[in-house]
């Protein structure tokens, strides 16, 4: 899948790797459903298993963790699991988005994928749009198992009697993450953002 996609830039942000496309929305969003939702892509074109217009849009259950992705895709042997964050049409700076994007929409869709992948045993690829760009998400064993174990404890926090969802669940995890992993990815970005200005000054 990657041979294809340019991304304009990648960063640590708590636990994750993260690439980031930034696009014109004002030509993304006149496109059909595949090329608005996932512009990075220039020829493949995954193929919608679901979208947010779907009636009865389809739950992915994971054990106790259910989720309702935005869209869902497949492509290459798996899926991508996508959610949609609009932040009221305000954009995204190529120079600041570590610092504009939200961890708990990052662990959302992450959680989202996890039960994708669980509930279709194939893998999946987390991603989010966003307003300007598009941010594709690589968490780490570490992160995933903070998430997948910490399931029965937001169920319980949320008073949830069957399942608990990918909000509830992202929302619950957001503290514990941010004290394990802020400090490193702060530096991280930080020292990023350093090279980034040194690279503009030259």
């Amino acid at each position: 899948m990657s041979s294809e996609l340019f991304w304009d830039d990648e960063q640590p942000f708590y636990g994750t790797r993260i690439k980031a496309h930034f696009f014109d929305p004002a030509v993304a969003d006149l496109q059909p459903a595949v090329q608005r939702l996932l512009p990075v892509f220039r020829s493949a074109r995954p193929v919608i298993v679901t979208t947010e217009t779907d009636v009865g849009n389809k739950n992915f259950i994971y054990g106790e963790l259910i989720a309702q992705p935005d869209a869902v895709f497949e492509h290459g042997g798996g899926f991508i699991c996508l959610e949609f964050k609009t932040n009221s049409g305000r954009s995204h700076d190529r120079g600041r988005w570590p610092r504009q994007l939200k961890l708990t929409a990052v662990l959302q869709i992450i959680a989202g994928a996890m039960a994708v992948a669980c509930a279709t045993r194939a893998p999946a690829a987390a991603m989010l749009r966003c307003h300007n760009v598009l941010y594709s998400i690589d968490p780490s064993v570490e992160l995933l198992e903070i998430l997948g174990s910490r399931v029965p404890a937001a169920k319980g926090y949320w008073s949830e009697n069957r399942r608990v969802n990918i909000t509830q669940l992202a929302e619950y995890c957001e503290a514990l993450v941010k004290r394990r992993f802020g400090t490193t990815d702060e530096a991280s970005a930080a020292a990023g953002k350093l090279r980034h200005e040194t690279m503009l000054a030259r």
